[in-house]
């Protein structure tokens, strides 16, 4: 498994709490049970939470609100800025996937990914303080994400690359496995469902002349390019058994 880091994520000078509560929801979403707010607009729980639904208890127990940067980023060996915008530091920009991969060079840390303002990004002197900026890929001229959208982006991406906690994404692969396509139907079933598919279509005079054989031939075609697994070929024979009991038989 690959090594993870534990991930905070530092809003600074969030505007709107409708949006901190979408963030709220993408920490639940994700696994991440450290989201520091600096500065915000508003945190009152009432606010926030009409976009959080069930969120009561994460922002209880991991939402934290700080006046300064320093009490804000204490724990945090490194600080990523998650920005598209162009700024004046010597702060490396990199993707995503390489702040992982630098990341993952000391798990033991714990990082934080640094959101701006909706309206004004992040500061210089934010940025400053980071160890990285990290953007986003977008298309050229639809570059700036929303704040919630970018926060579930990089959760996202670290909860797949992380899954730091056991059943982290648990969901997913029994949703996965409840979408598994059910075992394959066997040659001989099938043999055994055209056999009763020949027999009801003579019945009823389907076959017409010398079409008898291209005809079971054709049809023989489709079911094996259909590949139909157990539960599709047991369809097929309560449709036939169906049929078999309202056609009348060809005098």
């Amino acid at each position: 498994m690959t090594a993870s880091p534990q991930v905070a994520v530092l809003l600074y000078e969030p505007q709107d709490p409708i949006n901190i509560g979408s963030v709220v929801r993408a920490c639940n979403n994700c696994g991440c049970d450290d989201l520091r707010l600096l500065r915000p607009r508003t945190a009152e729980a009432r606010a926030v939470l009409i976009s959080a639904p069930h969120g009561e208890t994460f922002f209880r127990n991991s939402v934290t609100v700080y006046h300064d940067w320093e009490p804000a980023a204490e724990g945090l060996h490194r600080v990523i800025a998650v920005s598209g915008r162009s700024h004046a530091t010597r702060t490396p920009v990199m993707t995503l996937d390489a702040a992982f991969t630098m990341l993952e060079q000391a798990p033991e840390h714990r990082v934080g990914f640094v959101f701006g303002r909706e309206d004004a990004g992040l500061p210089n002197h934010v940025v400053d303080r980071c160890d990285a900026i990290v953007t986003l890929e977008a298309v050229e001229e639809h570059y700036s994400y929303n704040l919630a959208q970018a926060v579930l982006l990089v959760l996202h991406r670290a909860m797949l690359r992380w899954p730091h906690r056991e059943g982290a994404v648990l969901r997913a692969a029994l949703r996965a496995a409840s979408l598994a396509k059910p075992r394959t139907s066997t040659s001989g079933s099938r043999e055994r469902y055209m056999g009763e598919v020949e027999r009801m279509l003579d019945r009823i005079g389907f076959f017409k002349g010398d079409q008898h054989e291209n005809v079971v031939r054709t049809l023989r075609h489709l079911i094996r390019k259909a590949d139909p697994d157990e539960q599709e070929l047991a369809t097929l024979w309560g449709i036939l058994s169906q049929v078999e009991r309202v056609a009348p038989a060809q005098e």
